[in-house]
């Protein structure tokens, strides 16, 4: 069934909906008064029946609310070394699609792509808007925030209980190891090197934070992989 997130208001059991959910239902999905559509809302699920569709609003139903299970018990930030091309885009759908809380840049040395400038609104409102979609079509009840490019030196990571360093150089200490160790995280941060990996000095830096080193595992996997494999351990490790 179609989810759409909404900030309409619930005036009894009916809401309209003015914004582009209009266009997408009545145009794109091209759905009839009649049909069901799932909102989003203040994190909840909300069965709806299509009641009127007008020429610039769409009246809805509540029918009941419905249970879901679908948000982790845990926030976990992805921290992404800025990659070449598109990559980024698909990063973000999948990160939202594996559960993550936020997906920020992470501009590092040996990114070889930049997000600078008058480039940084832009892009920024293209990847949220990519959030946004594949919260929709995963079932999510929040949509994850994708921040502007920061560097390590600008994050304030004492508000994170858990800080794993995905580092390509840790031969010793596995993902699986930490995990093991760790009973119920509140915050989780994860750090994603671009292709051409983590500096010596932003690891060292990022050790002195309190990150943990991890190795994820024998092969070298790509920066779009690699972040997509921690969140699938940290969903198998935690969440029931």
């Amino acid at each position: 069934m179609n989810r759409f997130f909404t900030d309409a208001e619930i005036q009894g059991n009916t809401v309209t909906l003015t914004d582009e959910t209009v266009h997408h239902i009545k145009n794109v999905l091209k759905l009839r008064e009649g049909e069901s559509v799932i909102l989003i809302k203040n994190e909840k699920e909300l069965l709806c029946n299509i009641d009127k569709i007008e020429k610039n609003s769409i009246i809805v139903i509540v029918e009941k609310e419905l249970e879901s299970h679908a948000e982790n018990p845990f926030s976990v930030t992805l921290y992404q070394g800025i990659p070449k091309g598109d990559k980024l885009d698909f990063i973000v759908e999948k990160a939202v699609e594996a559960g993550v809380t936020a997906v920020v840049p992470l501009k590092m040395k040996r990114s070889i792509a930049k997000i600078e400038g008058k480039d940084i609104p832009k892009k920024t409102q293209r990847f949220q808007k990519i959030a946004k979609s594949a919260a929709q079509q995963s079932g999510r009840l929040v949509i994850p925030t994708v921040g502007e490019p920061v560097t390590p030196k600008q994050v304030d990571w004492s508000r994170f209980d858990v800080k794993l360093l995905c580092y390509e150089d840790e031969k010793k200490t596995t993902l699986k190891e930490v995990l093991e160790r760790v009973d119920t995280p509140k915050n989780i941060a994860v750090v994603i090197g671009p292709e051409g990996g983590i500096s010596e000095e932003e690891a060292a830096y990022l050790l002195e934070q309190g990150f943990c080193a991890v190795s994820l595992g024998s092969r070298i996997l790509r920066t779009e992989t690699a972040g997509l494999y921690t969140l699938a351990n940290l969903n198998y490790r935690f969440c029931n």
